[in-house]
């Protein structure tokens, strides 16, 4: 029995001896949080300041101007304040980043809804020039429901670059699956973007000028003939 005591003393201690210990920060001091940083910062812009000033000098034969000491010491004094200050305020830095990200994604939302809309209201107005019910006045409001939606995808794949969420990006907008098929064949017979959703017009501006122009033709076309066959519908 007292062997047994003994044992089980011994396994108590050596589990006690085996736990990790558990690293304690050090507690924030003036020294720890704004010397030490200081101190680095000056450090390197010294360094940074010297070894512009050595490659200067071996640059220049060893005939350098007067006036290259005091521009390597200010480049080195711009380069301490420079990461002291990102040192001390890189967290308000990230959120006035992360600020201005979620403003441009409202305001751009904003923008394509409204654009959407006038571009429904333009279509309406159209539509309604013709002979309601007519199936060239129905193909025609096709076509320009057609332009409207591949505005809106080219102003995700030209300003956003959102080549492989462009799909999710447009049902988001409420973009029915024959739309996107139709707005998508669309911009590629103009020749805007290739099969993998790639842009290939050298801006959004002339991607959307290209687009319209193929659709003003096609549209004229139905005008003219109503059984004209139009391969992006």
């Amino acid at each position: 029995m007292e062997n047994c005591h003994i044992m089980r003393q011994t396994v108590r201690s050596t589990a006690v001896i085996d736990e990790p210990e558990v690293a304690v920060a050090p507690p924030a001091s003036w020294t720890t949080h704004y010397l030490i940083q200081v101190v680095q910062n000056l450090t390197t812009g010294a360094l940074v300041s010297g070894l512009i000033w050595v490659i200067w000098y071996w640059a220049s034969g060893a005939d350098a101007p007067a006036w290259a000491a005091p521009v390597c010491a200010t480049i080195g004094l711009v380069w301490v304040v420079f990461w002291t200050v990102m040192r001390f305020h890189a967290d308000e830095f990230g959120l006035m980043r992360l600020w201005y990200r979620a403003g441009q994604r409202s305001r751009d939302a904003e923008v394509n809804a409204l654009w959407m809309e006038l571009e429904t209201l333009r279509d309406a107005a159209t539509a309604g020039a013709g002979n309601p019910g007519s199936e060239t006045d129905r193909r025609i409001a096709v076509a320009n429901a057609t332009l409207r939606n591949a505005r809106a995808l080219l102003r995700v794949v030209y300003e956003h670059g959102a080549v492989q969420g462009a799909r999710a990006a447009m049902a988001g907008r409420g973009m029915g699956q024959r739309d996107w098929e139709r707005a998508r064949r669309l911009c590629m017979a103009a020749g805007v973007i290739d099969e993998l959703m790639q842009p290939r017009a050298a801006s959004l501006a002339h991607a959307v000028k290209l687009v319209e122009d193929l659709h003003g033709t096609s549209v004229q076309a139905l005008r003219q003939s109503p059984r004209t066959g139009v391969a992006w519908l």
